[in-house]
Parts: C-alpha cells; sequence; structure tokens
C-alpha cells in the first residue's frame, strides 16, 4: 500500500499503454522496428505480383491471348466462363471447374478455337500445376494449411522483367 497508486490507476494505466502501442502510425512502427533491429519491409528478392486465386480445377490462360483468339474477345470469354474478379488480374484469367472431365471439356473448347496447348494450364488448388508450364507461377497451400490462405497464380517474369510468353 506505499505505492499511492490505486488497482484502478494501474489498469487505467495499462490501457491507455495498449492504445499507445496499437495506434501508433506505419511510419513510427517502422521506427521502433528498425531500433530493435526488425523491419516490416519486403526482401528485395520478392517482387510484388499480382495473382489470380485457384479454386479446386482451375483452366488458366493469358488476357492477350484470350483477346486475340477467343470470338467476342475478353468480355465474351468472362461473360460466357463466368470469370469472377478473384480468377482473373490484368495478365492472366481462369475458369474454375469441379471435375477433370469438364476441364478437358473445356480445354478441348479452346483448342478447337485455334488455342495452343502451350496457351493453356490447368491446375489444382492442392497439388498445382498438372502440367509444366513454365509462363505461370503458383503458390500452393495444403488442406490442412492453418493460415486460412488460398493457393494462386501468377505470370511468371524472366530474367529483363518483362513478362513471359509475349510472342504467343
Amino acid at each position: 500500500m506505499g505505492s499511492g497508486i490505486s488497482p484502478w490507476e494501474c489498469i487505467a494505466g495499462n490501457v491507455y499503454a495498449i492504445f499507445l502501442v496499437t495506434n501508433l502510425s506505419a511510419r513510427h512502427t517502422d521506427f521502433y522496428l528498425n531500433i530493435a533491429g526488425g523491419s516490416r519491409r519486403r526482401p528485395k528478392d520478392r517482387e510484388i505480383k499480382m495473382a489470380i486465386v485457384i479454386k479446386f480445377l482451375t483452366v488458366v490462360t493469358r488476357i492477350e491471348t484470350i483477346k486475340r483468339k477467343y470470338p467476342g474477345g475478353l468480355d465474351a470469354y468472362v461473360k460466357d466462363n463466368l470469370v469472377g474478379n478473384s480468377f482473373r488480374d490484368h495478365h492472366i484469367a481462369g475458369v474454375i471447374f469441379m471435375s477433370t472431365g469438364e476441364a478437358e471439356e473445356f480445354i478441348e473448347k479452346l483448342v478447337s478455337l485455334g488455342f495452343n496447348y502451350d496457351e493453356l494450364a490447368l491446375l489444382d488448388q492442392l497439388s498445382g500445376k498438372i502440367f509444366p508450364c513454365p509462363w505461370l507461377g503458383a503458390s500452393i497451400n495444403w488442406y490442412f494449411n492453418r493460415k486460412g490462405t488460398d493457393s494462386t497464380c501468377w505470370l511468371k517474369r524472366n530474367n529483363r522483367n518483362k513478362l513471359e510468353g509475349r510472342k504467343l
């Protein structure tokens, strides 16, 4: 009892300290992390990339290929195949299927429209690329992964930092 501080003042002081710590701006957080020897910055070898979600079986192709070869272009492809926003970015688009039979039928449909097999990729959300596809990168998260993140894929970049497969 010699401290002269009531239990309520201790609680109020701790709550205020927690409030201050949780409400630091990003600039202050970086400052304190740098003092402590840590950093929030992304490692230089990791580039920020656009990616689409892989669900079940996903057939992926490049947007530029769709614009050139699909009747009606990208708008028709999106409408005909119900491609949602999470299944396309500025470079690639994916169509999801529940069975390999449906995915194979869709691939054959695209081939009959003039697509080449090397312009298409088939990915499984648990195992990744079914066939080798050098122009596509993938990050597969296993079923029992507790992170709660989806499997994703993206168009790779080559050594000169240009998008792969521009000539296809």
